[in-house]
């Protein structure tokens, strides 16, 4: 209905968003080709050199915000941490200069993003692109695992293991168009596999396979890894997916990891999970493969399992330390007793049972030019439409097309009002605040002249989430409402002033973020 709806109506929103996106780091240039597809100027900071590791590019590019001012900072990990250690202040200057989103490129996340949204920032994401990198990744790595074929012809994989014990720490760039055709043949799904991907499933028939972390990426895997077809995989996930077949979702991690044979991390965050105790459950010559992040598993828990057999091996693209981080761990004192986790990690990455990486499953090329794609798309759908795909914090929330259009003898066509056009208001607002939206609806409908808000499509989020171990406080709803006819009538210029007085309204009751109004006109035909 989307596209049906952009056929036929124009779309002012108040305030008008800055059309200028920034590019901070780690972005493909297919950034840049899209942007220009949608009308959106770019502020390139990647042409500053050293632009990922100077702190003070990117506070001077803050500092600058207001001058060149932009609706969105798009970037990958240089800018979570920086925007992270900036905190608060930081997303207020990007809000003051015009910001409205910061679209982090990839799965994951370190920023500070609960002060985005309390600033009126809205952060979003790109999983696909890594969602299909790292399964491809992983599954190059149970190839060399499960196989034993450490050749890296067509496999990055063991270049990049090869890389790792000759002491490189640096992330290995590589391309899925140049691995093996049985574990990339264009990502096919289980239904269209070749015949070597099918012979990949008898490694591990019958076997149980753990997958702790069960989100964007561990559901590729389920879907699309030739090695699990025929395998018996449970998952663990402290809020998973419903209706998602080929695994059995368990209650606890210890029923997860009991008896398994593989085990795969796709958790977020870096809080321990798997030590000595969970490393036990496994079953004998188990594997473990880790693609999360490195503080999760204990190194010298894993380290001592693999040497005593009772883990047989492991294939990890993240660390306990890594990059920069890993020269004070890489000469290992000759006396265990005074290794710390560090030198565990360092011995498991030089350890001939284990496929070790550089944090590199995601530094596909494919990936990053999808990634980039996803996040100026991601962005101006937000800006000019209110569609939100992949937040942070936040519910996905749909522009209310039925307001606008309805199926009518199995076509989609125009709403005929009968009366007043119609807006949407798009309002972000503290989730802990009882009766919150019953209030400032009221205010609206009052200053409209109307006794009650007409609400003609959309959703209002709920008011309190209780996710996670402080819950979401946040929340954003999108509502189709009838407005005055008057408005309909209004120049550019009126319309301006007398949305931004319901903005204001809305704006100044106790709990609200931010408020913004989208007011549809058919397009003349």
């Amino acid at each position: 209905m989307s596209r049906e709806f952009e056929e036929s109506y124009k779309v002012d929103v108040f305030p008008t968003p800055v059309k200028a996106i920034t590019l901070v780091d780690g972005v493909s240039d297919r950034a840049v080709e899209v942007a220009n597809e949608l009308g959106l100027y770019v502020h390139d900071l990647r042409k500053i050199p050293g632009i990922e590791r100077k702190d003070a590019v990117l506070q001077e590019a803050l500092n600058r915000s207001k001058t060149f001012r932009s609706s969105a900072w798009l970037g990958r990990g240089d800018m979570d941490n920086f925007l992270k250690k900036a905190g608060a202040p930081a997303f207020w200057q990007l809000r003051e200069g015009g910001g409205r989103v910061v679209s982090r490129l990839g799965n994951g996340v370190g920023m500070g993003v609960q002060d985005a949204i309390d600033n009126g920032m809205i952060v979003e994401r790109t999983p696909r692109g890594n969602a299909e990198a790292v399964r491809i990744w992983q599954d190059l790595m149970l190839y060399a695992l499960l196989t034993g074929n450490r050749n890296p012809r067509n496999n990055p994989v063991i270049a990049d293991d090869l890389a790792v014990k000759n002491g490189s720490a640096t992330k290995f760039i590589w391309d899925r168009e140049d691995t093996m055709a049985e574990i990339n043949p264009e990502s096919r799904s289980h239904e269209d596999m070749i015949d070597p991907a099918l012979d990949m499933s008898s490694f591990l028939k019958d076997k149980k396979v753990a997958i702790i972390g069960f989100g964007r990426i561990a559901q590729e895997v389920v879907k699309k890894s030739p090695f699990l077809m025929l395998s018996k995989n449970s998952a663990f996930d402290l809020f998973p997916p419903k209706g998602v077949s080929g695994v059995r979702v368990e209650d606890t991690l210890e029923d997860a990891l009991r008896d398994a044979s593989l085990v795969l991390l796709h958790m977020s965050g870096d809080e321990q999970l798997i030590g000595e105790a969970e490393l036990k459950l496994l079953a004998k010559d188990a594997i473990v493969c880790n693609l999360a992040r490195g503080g999760i598993v204990d190194p010298k828990a894993l380290f001592e399992a693999i040497e005593s057999g009772r883990v047989k091996a492991a294939g990890l693209d993240t660390h306990v330390v890594e990059g920069d981080k890993l020269v004070p761990f890489s000469n290992l004192p000759a006396n265990s007793d005074d290794w710390q986790p560090g030198h565990y990690a360092v011995a498991l990455r030089m350890h001939e049972n284990v496929v070790a990486t550089n944090h590199s499953a995601a530094n596909d090329k494919t990936a990053q030019g999808v990634n980039a794609e996803d996040g100026v798309r991601a962005v101006y759908n937000y800006l000019m439409r209110g569609r939100i795909l992949d937040p942070i914090l936040l519910d996905q929330t749909e522009f209310p097309f039925d307001a606008f259009m309805q199926e009518r003898d199995g076509h989609v066509v125009p709403v005929e009002y009968n009366g007043s056009p119609r807006a949407v208001f798009e309002l972000l607002h503290d989730g802990k605040v009882p009766g919150l939206m019953d209030e400032v609806n009221s205010k609206i409908a009052q200053k409209l002249g109307f006794n009650k808000l007409n609400i003609v499509g959309g959703t209002i989020s709920p008011y309190e989430y209780g996710k996670g171990k402080e819950g979401r406080r946040n929340s954003i709803g999108l509502q189709a409402v009838e407005i005055p006819e008057v408005f309909g009538k209004m120049s550019p210029l009126e319309l301006q002033k007398g949305f931004g007085e319901l903005i204001r309204l809305a704006e100044s009751h106790p709990g609200m973020r931010t408020a913004r109004a989208f007011f549809p006109q058919r397009k003349s035909a």
